[in-house]
């Protein structure tokens, strides 16, 4: 059953939500992108340096809930992502309790996108985006652009982001969700909805490298082997 939200804001506030890779470093795409939407009035931007994905968000979001409630949507922008200026604009028409900005995976198979459209794939990657150019219903995706309301926040509660793991034996534990899918299981369990909107395409600052990574955690979770993709 969908869960009907809340009505909007006719002005809404946002928490631009930026986790750090660990040496604290950004794209300049990402930097220049983030010091356009802070200047706007109803936008505040943080960001954090911590020691994995998962942390840094959870950080982010209780850091600004405890200084200012005053918000109705938080957009996460990972440091190697970056959008479009129209991007923010774009995913604030999307009605849904959260909305995705579309990021490349560049795999040996082609062009995917970092979503998924059923329960089956325990990674988001998809290869075919409509043609009508409208938003659409999703059930997972990777959270390098999401912008996230503020009623699922509150209902989805901590911890927001979670690294999960599954026992192997003879070895150490592997990833059985990433905290991105842990996310997106919580959103769509409590019935609302995820949409990606087609027109908001980010580009990578090392689409290379993320491809290694992504190509590493899909290994891991297909064969239960720990594979050697340190984030």
């Amino acid at each position: 059953m969908v869960k009907r939200l809340l009505s909007q804001k006719p002005n809404p506030t946002i928490f631009l939500a930026t986790p750090l890779a660990k040496d604290g470093k950004m794209s300049i795409g990402t930097a220049n992108f983030c010091g356009f939407i802070d200047r706007r009035p109803n936008v505040t931007w943080g960001h954090i340096k911590t020691v994995s994905a998962e942390n840094s968000r959870n950080n982010l979001i209780e850091d600004q809930m405890e200084r200012c409630q005053d918000w109705t949507h938080i957009l996460f922008l990972d440091s190697d992502t970056c959008p479009e200026p129209d991007a923010l604009d774009r995913l604030l028409e999307v009605d849904a309790g959260v909305a995705v900005g579309l990021s490349p995976l560049y795999t040996d198979g082609g062009l995917y996108w970092n979503i998924s459209l059923d329960d089956e794939k325990l990674l988001p990657y998809h290869e075919e985006l409509p043609s009508d150019n409208k938003p659409f219903l999703i059930k997972a995706c990777g959270a390098g652009m999401l912008l996230v309301r503020m009623e699922v926040i509150l209902m989805v509660g901590y911890p927001w982001f979670k690294m999960t793991y599954q026992s192997k034996e003879g070895g150490r534990p592997s990833i059985k969700e990433g905290e991105d899918i842990y996310f997106c299981r919580k959103v769509t369990e409590l019935g609302y909805e995820i949409k990606a909107h087609p027109l908001v395409k980010c580009e990578h600052n090392n689409p290379v490298d993320l491809a290694e990574l992504y190509n590493k955690l899909k290994l891991q979770i297909e064969t239960k082997h720990v594979a050697d993709a340190r984030i």
